[in-house]
């Protein structure tokens, strides 16, 4: 609170000169009541913090954007905001950040008093991803299997944090018993890139003359399911391995409308969509945890293609389905924007709800 306030008041100067607040866009959404203090303090801490490498100019267009986005969000929406907005901000700081999170990357074992293992770790981006995409893909499964067995019997009881502990046992027997590497990956770890930085991860000799030059390559990608960027030179480290797919920006090579022959959508398809909805369009669960939609149901019509196809969690399926929601589909491409206008018994002037990351992620 000492820190919004301090961010917000009203300054004077040496003369007495009455001066605007240090952050202006900020101390005008703070007193119309729209921007919690945590936000402004997420926000403030942010700018404050990137202000000598970005500069006064692209910190201020950032917080009016930033103010006028922020209302409204959940914490892990706010968190992932901030993080695309400081990874525009700064781009050129990514690379020593990068050093910095695997440098404080850590796994600690612990035996309790009732005997028991705790584990405690910490990874960067790049070490996580692998185990966040493998632990997650099984979980989901084992979910889904639950979601389609009617027999209360068969259904798996345990929870999810359970669950994840014993998929990770079971990695690691796996480990010890395998004398070879599978040839088939269960889930897939996607890494999405613009074409820039596709080039800047291709060009080795790009990336030679920047580290000459203190410099990282440009650009930064995402990986499904990991909030936080990494850079060129990472994705190329990670290129290596088989299980990954980069997905470029602007690519035209594949087909991906099938028209309505096919009624389920192809893992290319889903891997568009991902980009456009980000995960579940309606409550920003990973795109592991999703499912393909029609818009326009399959059985009235509808046809299998990325304009008429949406990712939704199962539970958010159900609810789309059960409670009535219409979906609306503005523009074309990754920047279309999903809305989800709800049914007259719960809200009678059916005001459409903003989906996707749009609702989080700034826009290029």
């Amino acid at each position: 609170m000492m820190k919004v306030g301090e961010a917000t008041a009203p300054r004077r100067s040496l003369v007495g000169e009455e001066l605007p607040a240090k952050h202006p866009h900020v101390a005008k959404a703070v007193k119309a009541g729209v921007l919690s203090v945590a936000a402004a303090e997420g926000i403030v801490s942010l700018l404050d913090r990137v202000v000598v490498r970005a500069g006064d100019a692209a910190c201020d267009e950032m917080e009016a954007l930033l103010a006028e986005r922020a209302p409204g969000l959940t914490s892990d929406e706010l968190r992932r905001l901030l993080l695309d907005a400081e990874a525009r901000l700064d781009p050129d700081g990514e690379e020593p950040r990068e050093h910095e999170r695997r440098d404080r990357r850590m796994l600690a074992f612990r035996t309790e008093r009732d005997g028991s293992i705790s584990l405690t770790g910490r990874f960067d981006p790049e070490t996580a991803a692998p185990i966040v995409t493998a632990i997650d893909g099984i979980v989901t499964r084992i979910m889904r299997r639950n979601e389609h067995q009617d027999d209360p019997a068969r259904k798996d009881s345990r929870t999810r944090m359970q669950m994840q502990a014993d998929i990770l046992a079971d990695i690691a027997r796996h480990a010890l018993g395998c004398r070879a590497v599978p040839t088939k990956p269960i889930t897939t770890m996607v890494v999405r890139m613009d074409y820039g930085t596709f080039r800047a991860a291709l060009d080795e000799n790009a990336d030679a003359q920047g580290a000459r030059e203190n410099a990282a390559p440009a650009g930064t990608a995402r990986i499904d399911g990991i909030e936080q960027s990494i850079t060129a030179r990472a994705v190329r480290r990670m290129a290596v391995d088989a299980q990954i797919i980069p997905c470029v920006l602007g690519g035209d090579s594949e087909v991906l409308d099938l028209g309505h022959e096919e009624r389920l959508f192809t893992k290319k398809q889903k891997l568009a969509l991902v980009e456009r909805d980000g995960g579940c369009a309606f409550c920003g669960a990973p795109p592991g945890h999703t499912i393909v939609h029609h818009i326009d149901w399959w059985s009235r019509g509808g046809s299998t293609d990325l304009d008429n196809g949406i990712l939704l969690c199962v539970a958010c399926h159900h609810r789309i389905h059960d409670d009535g929601w219409e979906i609306r589909i503005d523009g074309a491409g990754r920047n279309a924007v999903p809305w989800f206008i709800p049914p007259p018994w719960l809200d009678h002037a059916r005001a459409p709800r903003r989906g996707g990351p749009t609702r989080y992620r700034l826009v290029a």
